[in-house]
């Protein structure tokens, strides 16, 4: 079962985004994702929606450097609408691991459909 999807963004704040799609820790995956991060990443977006719900901690940004994730540099941001909608499409690839999520079923549904 794929844990996560790693997909390059073409934005001025954030380099990557990291959509997990289980209730894992990035610990789990950390020497994982660090080893497919490219050198040139500089700070990486991390949603998590699966695991904590629509609210303001889904997404969390890091930095990284030589494609090592600085963790003592993790905060929560907002991102705009253009990220959230290139989050929702991933996860609208993976409708098994969104039917497996804490979601409700409304928000499932206008990931999946809209």
């Amino acid at each position: 079962m794929l844990k996560y999807k790693i997909e390059k963004l073409n934005d001025s704040l954030f380099n990557c985004i990291i959509v997990f799609f289980n209730y894992d820790s990035i610990m789990n995956h950390i020497n994982q994702i660090e080893s497919e991060l490219d050198n040139l990443i500089e700070i990486i977006l991390i949603d998590r929606l699966l695991t904590t719900g629509d609210n303001e901690n889904r997404y969390i940004s890091c930095k990284v450097n030589n494609s090592k994730i600085l963790l003592e540099t993790a905060q929560t941001v907002i991102p705009n609408e253009e990220i959230v909608n290139i989050s929702d499409k991933i996860l609208r690839q993976y409708p098994k691991e969104l039917e497996k999520s804490i979601l409700c079923q409304s928000l499932k549904e206008k990931i999946l459909y809209d």
